[in-house]
């Protein structure tokens, strides 16, 4: 019995290994058409004026308030034309608590592992979560994600 016990234990170990160096990240290549494109896109985001689609305040936001200012432009902007009546619920009460100053904003940077980390368009190293909780009740009321450009 020891001996296909230990045989799965040399195999386990091999194998993990072998994921283990799958898991090192390294970063994007600045060579050939994606690393191209890549720099493209990133000249259009910083070219990108007030209004249109790819701008937001803090284009590769550096702080938590950066972040958040980031994330309620957008939300803001995503909702400009529905008046708050004909809001899905959620969103409603998001706007109500943090126009009323009752919301509480919390920032986490989290390293992406995703195989589009290096994508064809954009590099996405890393994200932030983003969660509103009530101040009064303590619910977490959303959470979303922005991208280390800024986007949600």
């Amino acid at each position: 019995m020891r001996t296909p016990t230990t045989a799965w234990l040399i195999l386990g170990l091999i194998a993990g290994s072998a994921s283990l160096h799958a898991w090192t990240l390294e970063p994007c290549s600045s060579q050939g058409p994606e690393a191209q494109s890549r720099a493209a896109y990133r000249r259009a985001l910083e070219s990108a004026a007030p209004g249109t689609a790819l701008y937001t305040p803090h284009l590769f936001p550096t702080s938590n308030a950066d972040v958040i200012e980031d994330f309620v432009y957008y939300h803001r902007n995503a909702f400009s034309d529905t008046p708050l009546a004909a809001m899905p619920a959620p969103d409603r009460h998001f706007f109500e608590l943090l126009d009323a100053g009752k919301i509480r904003l919390e920032v986490f940077q989290v390293e992406n592992w995703d195989l589009l980390r290096c994508g064809p368009r954009k590099e996405r190293a890393f994200y932030y979560i983003v969660r509103a909780f009530d101040r009064t009740t303590g619910d977490e009321v959303l959470r979303a994600s922005v991208e280390d450009n800024g986007h949600v």
